[in-house]
């Protein structure tokens, strides 16, 4: 089979087709970016408002939440963005039994992940102090 000869507005239409798909990729992208820059906000402006205060405060903060950051959010949104995409694929094929079981399953793995992140945060001061931090900034840490 030979392909006909694409005629010369075949330029404008691609340029539109382009035109018409990063609009659509937009209009599912903003809303992410907007909820991803308050999540950011969110952590930045107490930041902001601790650094006026003193610098002890500021560092046992900042300290907190990179710690909270790492050992729980990072890891439990790393393991909950598993279940969307598995979710998303049960939902286009239009099995939503299976989405159903995907979310309980989800949210029973998720509980136990939350384990030993709880016992991590428990003994967060004692963990700062054997990494060799300040005890006054371990103290206000926790």
């Amino acid at each position: 089979m030979e392909r006909a000869l694409l005629p010369l507005n075949n330029e404008i239409s691609k340029k539109a087709v382009f035109k018409d798909e990063v609009k659509e990729v937009s209009r599912m992208a903003i809303p992410m970016i907007v909820v991803h820059v308050c999540q950011f906000l969110l952590r930045y402006a107490p930041m902001v408002m601790l650094g006026h205060l003193s610098e002890l405060s500021f560092s046992s903060a900042s300290i907190a939440t990179s710690y909270c950051n790492f050992t729980g959010f990072a890891i439990l949104f790393g393991l909950a963005t598993g279940s969307i995409t598995l979710c998303g694929q049960a939902y286009g094929a239009r099995q939503y039994q299976k989405v159903g079981t995907i979310t309980c399953a989800a949210i029973i793995f998720l509980l136990f992940a939350c384990l030993p992140v709880s016992l991590l945060w428990i003994f967060t001061g004692k963990l700062l102090l054997w990494i060799g931090q300040d005890p006054l900034i371990s103290v206000e840490a926790v």
